[in-house]
């Protein structure tokens, strides 16, 4: 019998720094191959740096910082409770038909809730989805 694929991980990250004393949470799944795909979207370009023997000794990445992380998280969280300055949900999700959450707003919905965040906050959300996602961190493939 084939080994089949795994659901994804989610974890439930509180935000300590944001909020030490309050019970602000973030969920982080764990990225799929199309999270990937739609991620890499937002790369301007690569540049291949090649040795004297003519092999490619690393590949060098370029994109831009801040809408990297804003789809990096669009992409993953799947559940927080952050509220706007009126006290209502800042995110919104919804259950999937697979019976798992889900992030229920279009990329300009998310990106206009996402420009509100303080950016100290915006740092320790994608600091969770890097927890959950290290390959897209510094140390990981990108």
């Amino acid at each position: 019998m084939a080994k089949a694929i795994t659901r994804p991980i989610e974890r439930v990250l509180k935000l300590e720094k944001w909020a030490p004393t309050a019970e602000t949470y973030v969920t982080i799944r764990q990225a799929t191959q199309d999270a990937r795909a739609k991620l890499y979207e937002v790369y301007d370009g690569a540049t291949q740096v090649v040795g004297d023997d003519g092999r490619v000794q690393e590949w060098k990445l370029s994109f831009r910082r801040e809408k990297a992380k804003e789809v990096a998280t669009r992409l993953t969280l799947v559940d927080c409770n952050i509220p706007d300055p009126d006290g209502h949900p800042l995110f919104r999700f919804k259950v999937a038909t697979t019976g798992r959450p889900i992030l229920d707003m279009t990329p300009p919905q998310f990106a206009e809730a996402w420009g509100q965040l303080p950016p100290e906050l915006a740092d320790e959300i994608y600091q969770k989805v890097l927890e959950v996602n290290p390959q897209w961190g510094p140390e990981g493939e990108g």
